[in-house]
Order: structure tokens, then sequence, then C-alpha cells
């Protein structure tokens, strides 16, 4: 059986091509005799090893090998796990769609080491007791607000106008309408002034 001595490395870089395309094409008769599809030959195994290679050839032999090796579950567009179907081109995109996606969160979950994992142990056993000891800040109380004067203002009363207030607006308007320029709001020549225009009205 032919066996590969780096497999994180990407196909690309694989020393022997042939090798490669070999393990990849012996996965896909495995798969083909699993799910027992009709017709499958070992001329469509190398056919669609070589379409992987040159397809996925950037990507990792890891990743190829653990997709074909046991294929991800895939949906519909009804969000029903897919059962029927056809090893082709279009298959293998989207198992490895959903391989790459995995291969790349578990890279990026290793990133992001938490910062107390890379402390020398010494030092995280004296972060541990400091922390321990640190006093607990209590949460501050409605009270503490109200005598730091911070309290959310009152809502002032609503006092209605008066009578002579909502007259005085009205004749306000009445006097704007007749006497005064729509666009400026000067008094028209030969019309009263606001004054004598309340004398009358008074």
């Amino acid at each position: 059986m032919t066996t590969l001595s780096k497999t994180d490395i990407i196909l690309a870089e694989q020393p022997d091509k042939k090798a490669v395309i070999k393990i990849i094409a012996n996965l896909l008769q495995r798969l083909s005799k699993l799910y027992q599809l009709q017709g499958w030959s070992e001329e469509n195994a190398v056919l669609l090893a070589e379409w992987v290679f040159d397809n996925y050839k950037y990507d990792s032999v890891d990743d190829v090998i653990a997709c074909l090796s046991n294929p991800p579950q895939t949906y519909d567009e009804r969000g029903n796990v897919e059962t029927n179907w056809r090893l082709t081109p279009d298959r293998i995109q989207k198992w490895m769609a959903v391989q790459l996606e995995k291969t790349a969160i578990k890279r990026e979950n290793q990133k992001y080491v938490p910062a107390l994992e890379l402390l020398p142990e010494d030092k995280l056993q004296e972060l541990q007791n400091a922390l321990k000891d640190a006093p607990v800040i209590a949460p501050i109380t409605e009270q503490e607000i109200k005598d730091e004067g911070k309290e959310m203002p009152k809502k002032k009363e609503y006092i209605p106008p008066d009578q002579n207030y909502i007259r005085l607006m009205a004749l306000k308007g009445e006097y704007g309408r007749d006497h005064c320029d729509l666009h400026t709001g000067r008094t028209l020549p030969g019309h009263p002034t606001w004054e004598e225009f309340l004398e009358l009205m008074s």
C-alpha cells in the first residue's frame, strides 16, 4: 500500500504526485463500495482523484484524507441531511468545504491560546494568589447613585397654557396670514403693524 512520509503539507509539495493520486483513488474506491454506487469503475476513481489533486493542490493531504475517509454530513436547501448522492466533483466540493471550515476553526482556536497558559508555572501561581486576595467590588446601589446626585431628573409637570396665551397665538396666526409676506414674514406695505392690529382687535 502507498504511504506518504508527510501528510500535513499541501498536495502540490508532495514529492510523488502519482502516489498522492493513488491514495485519493483508493479512498474513492472505498467510498463507492461503502455506499454501493452503481456503475462505478476504477477509471472513475482515477479521473476523480486527478480532479481532486488539481483543485485542492494548495490544501493539505490531511484534509483530503480526512474528508474522503469519513465524509461530513451535508444538507439540502430545506436543511435535511443529504443521503442520495453521486460521487462527483460537486459532491467532493461540498464535503471539502465543510472539512476546510473545520480546519480553519481549529487553527483559529490554536492561535488564540489564553495568556494564562503561556505564563511560567511560578508566575501563574503568583497571579492566581493575587486574584484570590483581591477585594471583591460590590455593585453600586441605587441609594449610592442618589447620594452622588446622579439620579434621573424628574419629569416636569405639564401646565396647560392659559386662555390669554392661546388667544394671543391665534391672533398672531391671523395677523401673519392676512398682513404679512408669506416668504419674509414682514408686514406688507399699507397694512397695520402688529401693535396696531392688537389695538384694532381689543
